[in-house]
């Protein structure tokens, strides 16, 4: 009677006959370029092909089973192949496991393309219990030299000489996952400052193009290099940008989409501004005398076409662009913002200086105090101030709170 552990050489009396050839199918959308093509897998035995359920975009899979009921198992070979669909190299992740028996168990894994064989795994024969023998999971990656038309994959199999007389297996081919996210080179910025948004990409052997979109409007693919890829920008508008990242994976990598980074924009700063402030008729009717000069980065103003917003103390409001009237060096504004009556001139002294005087009726200050907080926006340029303003919580007639140019100071803090 044989032994159930280990056999001496002998003649075998019959070999497999018989192979199942089945198609497996790539789990990606058709706009993948990348996408894993349809593979074969093909042997002796019983062979099947699996997409297991994992989520993995791209998995490939296959499994083997042999039984030669006893006596041992000479060596197998199964080849689990696909056809190129591009020219040029393909990374692929591979995961192996099984079990071949427990005495002599051998195992290998060639890659297979356009190259010729190369050898990726050659292990035993190995008895009880040192691997491969008692089960195998091996994991790695490759790279073929892919021809577009012609077939690669991998040849893969093994041995035993046991009464066991199995050899069965799994084998699957994947794209490996990926993270990207997203940073900003200065945020917040100046409007017109130049910004630098940079996407890492992880692991960063990863190949392919990154595509940054700025509130939801893709840009220009910018292709991966060392796992990063970067696009500046100088154009965006002063406020709030939403910005991502979206890797778009490559024939090893899944694709992946960074979380969202909001970029905060704001005006070119005033490089002075001065102002001088008067309350009265219990906080509903101000005042305000201000002169002001442009940053050096700013782009000018035009009250024409620009918004005009304004904060004193508690109270704020915007003038809508097309609002103003241009009068040679002058503009000018009358009219109601939100019940509030307001009068407002803009005047040019030159060198980007300018006199701002706003007088305003049936606004609502409550709440203000000492030291009074200034802000003047217009278009992308701005500035604030803090004055300690003239507040005349009772109106009893006139009041002397006209002021003339030479009397505003204050001092200027960016926003």
């Amino acid at each position: 009677m044989m032994s159930s552990r280990y056999f001496g050489k002998k003649n075998y009396l019959f070999l497999p006959v018989f192979a199942v050839i089945v198609l497996a199918l790539s789990q990606v959308s058709s706009h993948d370029a990348y996408a894993i093509p349809v593979w074969s897998a093909s042997g002796p035995g019983t062979v099947a092909t699996t997409i297991p359920d994992q989520g993995i975009n791209g998995t490939a899979q296959f499994t083997y089973f042999i039984d030669l009921g006893n006596g041992g198992v000479p060596t197998q070979t199964w080849t689990f192949e696909t056809t190129a669909t591009q020219t040029g190299p393909i990374t692929l992740h591979y995961n192996w496991h099984g079990f071949h028996a427990f005495f002599q168990v051998t195992t290998f894994l060639n890659k297979v393309d356009s190259a010729g064989t190369t050898n990726l795994i050659s292990q035993g024969p190995v008895d009880c219990c040192t691997s491969p023998s008692a089960g195998f999971n091996y994991t790695g990656s490759v790279t073929f030299n892919a021809v577009a038309g012609q077939k690669y994959g991998f040849t893969l199999g093994g041995s035993n000489f046991d009464s066991n007389s199995k050899l069965l297996g799994t084998f699957t081919v994947y794209k490996q996952a990926t993270t990207t996210a997203v940073s900003s080179s200065a945020n917040p910025s100046i409007f017109g400052q130049p910004v630098t948004f940079t996407a890492d990409v992880s692991p960063n052997t990863a190949a392919g193009n990154v595509t940054f979109s700025i509130d939801g409007t893709p840009q220009a693919p910018v292709a991966l290099s060392g796992g990063t890829a970067a696009l500046t920008t100088s154009s965006l508008s002063v406020g709030n940008h939403t910005v991502t990242a979206a890797y778009s994976g490559d024939s090893g990598d899944e694709s992946s989409t960074s979380n969202a980074l909001t970029q905060t924009v704001k005006p070119v700063p005033f490089s002075s501004l001065g102002a001088k402030v008067h309350i009265e008729d219990n906080y509903t009717h101000f005042e305000l005398r201000s002169n002001f000069t442009l940053g050096a980065s700013s782009p000018g103003i035009n009250p024409v076409t620009d918004n005009v917003s304004l904060q004193v103390g508690t109270f704020s409001m915007t003038i809508p662009a097309g609002s103003f009237k241009h009068d040679d060096r002058h503009y000018k504004f009358e009219g109601v913002i939100n019940g509030v009556h307001v009068e407002a001139g803009i005047m040019s002294r030159g060198s980007n200086t300018y006199d701002l005087k706003v007088e305003a009726e049936h606004a609502n200050m409550t709440g203000t105090v000492n030291p009074v907080t200034v802000q003047v926006t217009i278009g992308d340029n701005s500035g604030s101030t803090e004055v300690n303003a003239k507040i005349d919580v009772d109106h009893d007639g006139e009041s002397d709170h006209h002021v003339s140019h030479d009397d505003i100071s204050g001092h200027h803090d960016s926003k």
